[in-house]
């Protein structure tokens, strides 16, 4: 019995949680990612078996292969191979040799951060209250500059929504149709539902368990922030 490597182990195991992670928010967005999508963009001509091996362990990764998947699936390569990755240094650092495939994976694929600055006191799955932050951060890529974490207490939306959850919530992206959205009223009451429409003077918003449809002017909207990700808890930095 061929025996794996600890490394080839531990780094699918992480490139496994953030494939989870990228079809989490792709769900969100009423999209889906595959693993043969995901290889197809790769360039691998056997798609779905290449990453398959890779998701499980059972192919090794090289500096290749997580190149291509860094640029795809937006994560930094040290996040999964610190061992590939120290080899990308090393590459650059060559006096008088210039890796362009390299070099043009340094910059996009950087880490970002997230401000958690507010908590959903769940108490009732219509409505609730925010406590205000800040509760530390959330070690994650969002491209909205204005994009904060939002702590969720309780368990009254679940299972859509657990207890310990931390959403990622982008004020500046323009919700659609099916998006989940998280709801400012005035006099400081919120609601986490799905977005159907806004017009003539009214928004209507559905439960995110099903059903539940509520129809709300739009005089007593405050704000409207579309729900672009729930976060791992390994995320968390509290």
């Amino acid at each position: 019995m061929k025996i794996i490597p600890e490394h080839q182990i531990e780094e699918s195991k992480k490139l496994r949680a953030i494939f989870e992670e990228r079809q989490l928010q792709a769900k969100l967005r009423g999209k889906r990612i595959t693993q043969a999508g995901v290889g197809r963009a790769c360039g691998w001509a056997s798609a779905q078996s290449v990453f398959s091996q890779l998701l499980v362990g059972r192919m090794a990764l090289n500096l290749d292969s997580l190149l291509k998947l860094a640029l795809v699936l937006r994560f930094s390569p040290s996040e999964v191979s610190p061992r590939l990755a120290s080899t990308m240094e090393l590459i650059a650092k060559l006096p008088g040799i210039v890796d362009t495939e390299v070099e043009a994976y340094r910059l996009p694929v950087l880490t970002g951060s997230v401000p958690v600055s507010c908590k959903a006191l769940l108490s009732d799955a219509r409505s609730f209250d925010l406590e205000q932050g800040p509760f530390g951060h959330l070690s994650i890529y969002s491209a909205d500059p204005a994009a904060y974490g939002l702590v969720l207490s309780g368990n009254h939306l679940s299972p859509r929504f657990r207890n310990g959850e931390v959403l990622v919530i982008e004020p500046g992206k323009p919700c659609q149709a099916g998006d989940e959205v998280l709801v400012q009223l005035d006099g400081g009451l919120c609601m986490l539902r799905e977005f159907i429409y806004r017009r003539d003077g009214q928004c209507r918003l559905d439960g995110v368990c099903g059903g539940d449809s509520v129809y709300i002017e739009d005089a007593s909207i405050q704000a409207v922030h579309v729900v672009d990700a729930i976060a791992k808890p390994s995320r968390w930095n509290r």
